[in-house]
């Protein structure tokens, strides 16, 4: 037996490997026997150590991003779908490559595929699989921004398939039922990396007082305000002789927004290297988020892998990812937005390091989510197709 799983498999934003392989982890000790292959949705490569992205380049991306959505919003031109559909047709071969095997069943593993830079590739991908008879699970996929109606279209023909077996969400269900799929169920679940520690048998250091600070480039908060937030939180955590280290999740461009933040502080110049080079698969990212006592992160699935180890975390919101991750976990006080000053921050991450998590209710959501993928898979696998 053949299993796909799809995803953001090569992506140098790791937690989304880290998604992948904990979908394949759960699907190997289902079914021990079967071949269970990732691959990477967009034909990405995998990262590479030392890859660098100026921030030039980040604002250059973020400023055409804006752009788009403002002409597909404002005007009659949608410029989201031609974008998109060039890039689809750029990596045709790839997707005509992954799904013309023989695959008994394509499990897409999560992240946020619901929205409109991932939407069509889905939906092609979901076309081609359903075309060759083969069963279609989207498991866990996340709402993500979107403004083009059309793109929003031609995921909902596919996934209208019946060969499209199951679909879950990991937040906003409602949303993606009315965006994509008004005719089909969502499930509500949560996001599978909450099984990371496990999955590459990896135990936080229960000795370490280091804070990891995970930064994320600013392309989704106001750039005066991130930077001052990171400041303070630096220089809140000098004044108490905390020791702490910026991480990113692997993705260069944040990487080089770390190194502009400390050049920002000129009484950390000449002091030993206070930045984690960028790790480049998604095992040394949970190796690394296990080597932190706590921290504090912008990105959603460093606060997910420290959860999934017990670390304490305080989310940086940039978008509801986070609150709504946190208030699954009755913590929804443990986010802030970078307009909070450093004190109400660290008293919250010393809060959480003395409160912990419920442990019960974190592994009560696992539970029930992954029971719900092998519930959707057993079905998918033992289906009878109705003519």
């Amino acid at each position: 037996m053949k299993i796909l799983v799809l995803g953001a498999y090569h992506s140098c934003n790791l937690g989304d490997p880290v998604i992948c392989d904990c979908v394949a982890d759960v699907l190997r000790r289902r079914y021990p026997a079967a071949q269970v292959n990732c691959y990477d949705l967009v034909d990405r490569r995998p990262p590479q150590p030392g890859e660098n992205t100026p921030l030039q380049a980040g604002n250059k991306t973020h400023s055409r991003r804006k752009l788009r959505f403002w002409v597909t919003e404002h005007t009659p031109f949608d410029a989201s779908l031609r974008r998109e559909l060039r890039r689809v047709q750029h990596h045709a071969m790839h997707l005509d490559t992954i799904c013309n095997q023989d695959w008994d069943l394509a499990v897409f593993a999560g992240g946020q595929m619901l929205m409109d830079s991932y939407a069509l590739f889905v939906a092609e991908a979901v076309q081609r699989l359903t075309d060759r008879g083969i069963p279609v699970i989207c498991n866990a996929l996340g709402v993500g921004p979107s403004c083009s109606a059309a793109i929003c279209a031609r995921l909902g023909a596919a996934l209208k398939h019946p060969l499209v077996t199951h679909i879950s969400c990991r937040d906003d269900a409602a949303l993606a039922a009315v965006r994509y799929a008004p005719e089909k169920p969502i499930a509500q679940t949560c996001d599978p990396a909450l099984r990371a520690g496990e999955a590459y048998g990896v135990s936080r250091n229960a000795e370490s007082q280091t804070v990891g600070l995970g930064v994320l480039f600013p392309g989704f908060t106001p750039k005066k305000e991130t930077l001052r937030f990171w400041q303070d939180v630096i220089r809140g955590l000098e004044a108490q002789n905390i020791p702490w280290e910026i991480f990113t999740n692997g993705d260069p461009l944040d990487a080089a927004y770390a190194q502009a933040v400390l050049e920002s502080m000129p009484e950390l110049q000449g002091r030993e290297a206070k930045i984690r080079p960028c790790d480049v698969t998604p095992a040394d990212l949970v190796r690394t988020i296990a080597g932190y006592g706590s921290i504090i992160a912008s990105r959603l699935h460093s606060n997910i892998i420290a959860v999934s180890l017990g670390i304490p975390a305080v989310g940086v919101v940039w978008d509801q990812k986070l609150p709504a991750f946190y208030a699954k976990l009755g913590c929804k006080n443990r986010c802030h937005s970078v307009d909070a000053d450093a004190e109400t921050v660290l008293q919250t991450l010393f809060a959480a390091q003395q409160q912990g998590y419920d442990a019960a209710l974190v592994q009560k959501q696992r539970a029930e989510a992954e029971a719900m993928l092998r519930t959707a898979v057993d079905r998918a696998l033992n289906r009878e197709v109705q003519s």
